[in-house]
């Protein structure tokens, strides 16, 4: 047979491929008689499961609430303070750089500007307040930088193309009142704006409020020796946050993580984003958007106490494996799993683990254990259950769907190499075109595209066509390798390792179960 075809787009679920040369061809180096096939990506999907909480408030959107008054206080070689209301409801008192506000009245939001190499900001509020950032660097050695001791929302305004910073120091002064964190807050704190603002944490977290924190837009960095941000409940909805050079990236008390929109990106050495459990709540995970990175040398990824549910949007999570995380997920729930839409990728002892039960009705999800050391996929005493969605988990072993629950069809299968495919013979479909960056002892691939009484043949190597395209989704960090969502797979002259029949639910071709 003849063969000639056009330049196209290769792309990963969830990754951006360069090709190698050894898998990457012109089309004059096409042999002429071979099996080939255009990788498919159409999937179907269920009916989804889980949680679709969004967290949504409308007293959040500082929009809502109406600010009348404007306290301005700047910070330089003296600090100058303006207070419209002094002597009706705002008291300010001022001790070298140190600043404390008390109010009583509604609709006052304060602006800081300047620099301290040694003051503060502390605010009481019997109402919400605004807290407009522009350009102010703020550092105290012995206490909080902005310490909020009002349980009223705190709207936290990033002033447009302004860069904020607050800093603390390693021992804190004496004192009878909360104070975790260099931004400290008893009650809500909203981010919204157009600016960056940085926090670094030396005594203990960098951003933390005993309620939640929730980010609407803006750009934040944090970084501390304790957790980056460290709250009771904590919601994006945009913008981005960045956790580095910390011991914890985002870690939840007792409450809901929800991500509806925005970037995450967690480089931490031990927990990533966490919901950790508390006597009397019952925390959660949920992603309905926006795009999460996390990689973490010591700990675990994303990990929930509670439900894990993805329902749209990117994540890609990665332990690094040690000895000293030994055990240790990439995603990992103490109760069920979920996912509906959207990309997961994740890399650990095992990649993907649940002590509930795991049920995948769409999107993709790509699981590895390093090394094959144990199961891409883990679900050891619950139900795994696929009604569809895109799945491959690889490792050493795998957890096998249940044939009872689930309606979409999956292959186990043997010992990978650089490139892993598997056709339909009586049309040259494709099924699977998988190409991993380490071998696998077990390959567990799972999609609509597993058709019943199929006749496949799998190939163990030959290269696959394309190029980059611009509309890729990129997986910044991680050894995943990848499986293709585009493309031309050619087998190089190859005859097939093994031919099978999709016999049942579950078709084994080698590889270990558990």
């Amino acid at each position: 047979m003849k063969l000639s075809y056009l330049p196209f787009c290769i792309t990963l679920l969830g990754a951006t491929l360069t090709l190698s040369t050894s898998c990457k061809k012109s089309s004059a180096e096409v042999p002429p008689d071979n099996n080939y096939s255009m990788v498919d990506s159409v999937f179907t999907s269920g009916t989804p499961e889980g949680s679709a909480a969004t967290g949504a408030d409308a007293a959040d959107l500082v929009d809502n609430t109406t600010f009348t008054s404007t306290v301005t206080i700047n910070f330089g070689s003296s600090v100058t303070i303006n207070n419209p209301l002094d002597g009706k409801g705002v008291i300010i008192t001022q001790n070298l750089g140190d600043i404390t506000i008390t109010s009583s009245v509604a609709g006052v939001q304060y602006e800081l500007s300047g620099t301290t190499t040694d003051g503060s900001v502390k605010i009481y509020s019997n109402n919400d307040y605004k807290v407009n950032l522009n350009s102010v660097t703020i550092t105290n050695s012995d206490g909080p930088a902005l310490n909020l001791q009002s349980t009223k929302r705190a709207f936290i305004v990033l002033g447009a193309g302004t860069t904020s910073t607050l800093k603390d120091g390693a021992v804190y002064a004496a004192s009878n009142e909360d104070q975790k964190g260099t931004l400290f807050a008893e009650g809500p704190v909203i981010f919204s704006g157009d600016g960056v603002l940085s926090v670094s944490g030396l005594y203990q977290h960098a951003i933390c409020s005993d309620q939640r924190v929730r980010l609407r837009s803006g750009k934040l960095y944090a970084d501390a020796v304790g957790d980056g941000i460290h709250t009771a409940n904590f919601i994006a909805d945009g913008g981005y946050a960045k956790v580095g050079n910390s011991a914890n990236g985002i870690v939840v008390e007792g409450g809901a993580a929800i991500v509806n929109g925005g970037s995450l990106e967690v480089d931490i050495r031990k927990l990533g984003l966490t919901t950790l459990a508390v006597e009397g709540t019952d925390p959660y995970i949920n992603i309905n958007g926006g795009s999460i990175y996390i990689r973490s040398t010591l700990g675990k990824g994303l990990q929930s106490a509670g439900d894990l549910t993805v329902n749209k949007g990117n994540v890609d999570a990665y332990v690094i494996y040690s000895s000293a995380t030994a055990d240790n997920p990439g995603v990992s729930a103490k109760k069920n799993i979920y996912i509906n839409g959207g990309y997961v990728g994740c890399k650990g002892y095992y990649g993907l683990h649940t002590d509930g039960n795991l049920t995948i009705t769409g999107g993709a999800l790509i699981a590895y254990s390093y090394t094959s050391i144990a199961s891409g996929i883990d679900c050891p005493s619950g139900t795994f259950k696929i009604t569809g969605g895109n799945v491959l988990g690889a490792g050493k072993t795998t957890s096998v769907p249940d044939a009872n629950s689930s309606t979409v069809n999956a292959l186990v299968l043997g010992g990978s190499s650089k490139v892993m495919h598997v056709g339909r013979i009586n049309n040259g479909k494709e099924i699977m075109t998988f190409q991993p960056d380490e071998f696998f002892y077990t390959v567990l691939y799972a999609s609509s595209k597993v058709v019943t009484d199929a006749q496949c043949d799998l190939f163990r190597g030959g290269s696959v066509y394309g190029n980059v395209g611009s509309d890729t989704v990129v997986a910044t960090y991680g050894n995943l390798g990848g499986l293709y969502k585009t493309g031309l797979y050619i087998s190089d002259g190859r005859i097939a390792d093994t031919s099978f029949k999709v016999s049942s639910r579950i078709t084994m071709v080698g590889g270990l179960t558990k």
